[in-house]
Parts: structure tokens; sequence; C-alpha cells
């Protein structure tokens, strides 16, 4: 997997486009995996390669030292018909240090019920255009693609595929990146962003490790989450992007320029507290009907931005 991510990445480079390796979980191994490998072998002694920085949230890099580690294989071994009813039950336990209810659930059901709205999704535009790419609807089409239905079915591992993941993903991969030392021989800025609740994985302390293992003169902070469990740090709680051209604006060519404020947060910010309202405000529009999504979207009916050219070719603004 590292080894096609990298050729990808080093395509986009080789292009001149400029990338940030942006991972979270196994996703932050496997980027670490996939700048050695573009330092190493594909794009060896040149400086960065178009490779612009690595972005590690709740790194898996901590596995031998987590919760998981204890109870994942625990969980795997469960496998066959009699074991099913235990299996699920450990998968529930999982699931508990996966999530923070505390936080998730009143945030959850307050949106659901349209009593609020994240800070990004602030306006009807907004929501109907992260509403229908979440969905792969297309425009004009309304019907079964739009059903939300499918996007909540929960694909349950079983014990076999749970166990190869476990030992073939996670541990493969930390025990990898350690063997080569790979944070400390990386010539790359890194951020870490990790939720201060995460309880499957030691993310707050990890950071820390990886802090003291990287060249300090590449280390570009660490980002603690307030609130945030391992699967919901980069919910409504941090703005990834604000956080990405704090800390790497000036690793671009030209450097990142000052986010230009497309969906009204200075009128509109949300609430920066610590409590589960953070990043959420209190919705001002009527909930949205999915079927709708495509007509609220530019080159839809109800979208009220005239497009600069409009007319001059059909279909244009289905891409964006």
């Amino acid at each position: 997997v590292a080894d096609s991510c990298a050729v990808a990445v080093a395509t986009s480079a080789a292009g001149g486009r400029q990338v940030l390796l942006v991972g979270e979980s196994f996703g932050a191994t496997l980027a670490l995996a996939v700048a050695d490998k573009l330092s190493r072998v594909l794009l060896p002694g040149q400086q960065r390669g178009g490779v612009r920085g690595v972005v590690l949230v709740n790194p898996a890099t901590s596995y031998r030292r987590s919760t998981l580690a204890k109870i994942g294989p625990l969980c795997a071994s469960l496998a066959g018909p009699l074991l099913a009813p235990l299996y699920a039950l450990s998968l529930v336990a999982v699931a508990a240090l996966v999530l923070t209810p505390a936080y998730q659930a009143p945030s959850f059901l307050s949106t659901v019920a349209a009593q609020k709205a994240t800070e990004l999704n602030n306006n009807p535009y907004r929501e109907a255009f992260v509403g229908r790419v979440a969905m792969g609807a297309t425009l004009g089409l309304s019907g079964p693609r739009l059903d939300i239905g499918p996007l909540l079915a929960i694909q349950v591992f079983s014990p076999e595929e749970l166990g190869f993941r476990l030992s073939r993903w996670l541990e493969y991969g930390a025990d990898l990146l350690e063997r080569r030392s790979v944070v400390k021989e990386l010539r790359l800025p890194m951020l870490a962003v990790v939720g201060d609740l995460d309880r499957l994985l030691p993310s707050v302390d990890e950071a820390a490790r990886l802090r003291e293992a990287c060249d300090p003169a590449f280390w570009r902070g660490t980002v603690t989450v307030q609130g945030a469990g391992h699967a919901s740090t980069l919910g409504n709680r941090v703005d990834l992007l604000d956080e990405i051209r704090n800390a790497f604006a000036a690793d671009f060519e030209p450097p990142l320029s000052p986010r230009v404020d497309l969906v009204g947060r200075g009128e509109r910010p949300g609430d920066g507290g610590d409590g589960w309202e953070r990043g959420l405000l209190d919705r001002t529009y009527p909930a949205l009907d999915p079927a709708d999504y495509t007509e609220l979207n530019r080159g839809g009916s109800r979208y009220p931005f005239p497009e600069e050219g409009e007319g001059e070719g059909e279909g244009e603004g289905e891409g964006e």
C-alpha cells in the first residue's frame, strides 16, 4: 500500500504539484511510510521532492503501547459460530474506547434534529454542497442515490479480518517505522493533531514521543483537541485547514496566503468553548431535504449566486 501511494505522490510531485501527506490513526503510520519511501527510493537526494510536510492525527505508531494492542487480539481470537455473540460484545467494548459519547452524542443529535449546524455548514448552500458530495449525488438527479441509509450501514469486520489488520497493518507498520527510525531520519516538517480523550491509542503521549524523536527544525507543533476521542478529533472541534495553514504556510512555494472566509465564519463563528457545542452554532435555516441538495448547489435552480462566465458551457460546476 505504501509503495503504491508513494508512486502516486511522486508522479504528482514530478508534475510540479506540492503535496501534504495527512493521515489519521493507521493512516498516519501509512503517511510516514510513504514519506520514507519517497525520501529513500523514489526521490532520493531531492529537497523534499514536492512533499511539503506530514500531518499525523492520533498516529497509530503508538500501537505497541496502546489499549488496542491489549484487547484487539483477544477480540480477534473470538472466531467461530459459538463465539460470535462474544465477538459482537467485544466490538461494543472497542467502540466505547473509540467514541466520546458525552461530546459526540449531543452534538450529533442536535445536528440531526436541525437545532445546530457546524461552523463550516453555517448556511444552506454549504450544507447542500457537503451533503451532495457525501451522498455521491449528481447534478439534477434525485431518488434512491440520495438515500442516506446505505451511508449509515455498519461494516463489521470478521475476527479474521480484524486479526489481519491488527497484525499486518498496525503492528507491522509501527514496528517497521521504529526499526528504520523514520521520524528521526525524515527531513520533512511534521505536525501532530491529537484528541485529549483518545482512549484507544495513547495519542497525547505519542505526540510527545514523536516530538522528541523528530529533528527540532522540522517539528511544527502539536495541536491537542479538547474533548476529542480517537474517532472525533477531526470533527467540528478543530479547524484542520486553519491548523495546517498556521503550521506549514512557509513550507509552500509561494507561502500559503491567509484563508479567504467563504462561509462567513467571521460573522457567525462556532462556539469556542470546551463543551459539546464547540464548533457548533444555532441553526438559522430550516432542515434541508436531501433530494434538494443538487438544486442548492452551483448550477442548480436554487443556487442564488451567479458564476463568472455563466452560460459558457453546459454542466459548468458539475465537477466542483
